[in-house]
């Protein structure tokens, strides 16, 4: 009977101590372009800041050779594109820093596209509700360049991620029937 108790026991720790990994979680995103090189980088926030792991996005470190993704993924999220609009507008945003260098020898380019980012920079505080927003552009009329770095910090509702779990098992499951021929996919 003890060995019962302590058996429950453990797993309600371990539920307690994930739905803490969970909530407690933080989801930085970099973006660093300079000309023609892009990075992004994701660096991942768990249990009070205490885990922290680091994954860079683009460009992979290790070149493989994937297959690419067809339509045929796409028709998979046809039934699912609604719930995960509804999980993308429940995201909240706590930081948004940017700062972004443009030049170009061309005036009126430069002012085109100074004008450009600031309209978007102007909805952007519509759109995402943030704590902190940082917004940089500084153009340059002299030479012929895009610099710039920008931060997203992300943190997930608890209820949102919970909600995730059944529609990801679902995108997976119908994947995998795909794989093995069980789906007609003469549609």
């Amino acid at each position: 009977m003890r060995y019962l108790n302590l058996k429950y026991i453990s797993i309600y720790f371990l539920i307690l101590l994930i739905l803490l990994l969970i909530l407690y979680s933080h989801f930085i995103v970099f973006i660093n372009f300079n000309n023609e090189i892009i990075t992004i980088k994701l660096k991942i926030k768990l249990l009070f800041k205490l885990i922290r792991i680091n994954l860079q996005l683009y460009p992979p470190k290790k070149k493989k050779n994937k297959k690419k993704g067809s339509l045929k993924d796409l028709k998979l999220l046809d039934g699912e594109i609604d719930n995960i609009f509804n999980l993308i507008k429940k995201i909240k945003v706590d930081e948004v820093y940017s700062d972004i260098y443009f030049g170009n020898d061309n005036p009126y380019i430069t002012v085109y596209t100074t004008t450009v980012i600031n309209g978007v920079y102007g909805n952007i505080i519509n759109i995402l509700p943030c704590k902190k927003l940082y917004l940089n552009i500084t153009p340059n009329f002299t030479e012929d360049s895009i610099k710039g770095s920008i931060k997203l910090n992300i943190k997930f509702r608890l209820i949102s991620m919970i909600k995730a779990v059944p529609i990801f098992l679902r995108i997976i499951r119908l994947k995998k029937l795909t794989k093995e021929g069980d789906l007609n996919d003469s549609n």
